[in-house]
């Protein structure tokens, strides 16, 4: 075998490996831009369903078909605190419903930090109708925060012993991967993990119910 022969061997088997490195690194990052791309989404769809039950609930605030059950409308809320709050409404019985003017009740509230390993902030967010079981979501909550304000545009400080005052609200929340993705490099042999996150904040959300004073 001659001596350009190896060469080219040689040559062959060096290209060929560069080319199968490449393929793989190109692999590798087409699986984490997926992975990327499918976390941020998971996260969105989410958080736009927890929204839309939160936004629902909270617009309703002292709504009864029955409008004499809710008399006055600054008594619907009963309780109110920076990561839960207790109200009156009245909750249709399907989407063309409004209402069977019978009042019911809501209550909002977070779990407790630590339930997810993967997640040491994720928090369960719960809500409770009538006093039954409550239905709570793990979509990894971090933040459930409310802030109330009065008829004059002030803020209500904690604790609120008088819910009456209650007059707007503004609600935050905050959604973190369930789990950390790992974030691959290929300049580093430490693999980073990093956490992706969506937020919702609802500035000045009023029950047109609350305004009725």
């Amino acid at each position: 075998m001659g001596t350009n022969v190896i060469f080219d061997i040689i040559t062959s088997t060096v290209i060929g490996g560069m080319l199968l490195l490449m393929a793989l690194r190109l692999n590798a990052q087409a699986i984490e831009t997926n992975a990327i791309y499918q976390d941020n989404l998971n996260l969105q769809t989410g958080l736009v369903a927890l929204v839309d039950i939160v936004e629902n609930d909270f617009r309703k605030i002292g709504y009864c078909k029955d409008w004499t059950k809710i008399s006055p409308p600054n008594i619907a809320i009963v309780y109110a605190d920076s990561n839960s709050i207790k109200f009156l409404t009245d909750i249709p019985s399907s989407p063309t419903d409004f209402g069977d003017g019978i009042v019911d009740t809501i209550y909002y509230y977070t779990g407790s930090t630590g339930g997810n390993p993967n997640n040491l902030k994720e928090k369960p967010l719960y809500r409770v109708v009538n006093g039954n079981a409550a239905t709570g979501w793990n979509l990894g909550v971090t933040r459930f925060a409310l802030r109330y304000y009065d008829a004059l545009n002030d803020t209500l400080h904690f604790p609120i012993t008088d819910p009456t005052l209650i007059y707007e609200l503004e609600v935050n929340i905050s959604l973190e991967s369930p789990a950390p993705l790992t974030k691959i490099s290929y300049h580093d042999t430490t693999a980073a993990k990093e956490d992706f996150k969506v937020y919702w904040k609802q500035i000045r959300l009023a029950s047109r119910n609350l305004r009725n004073r």
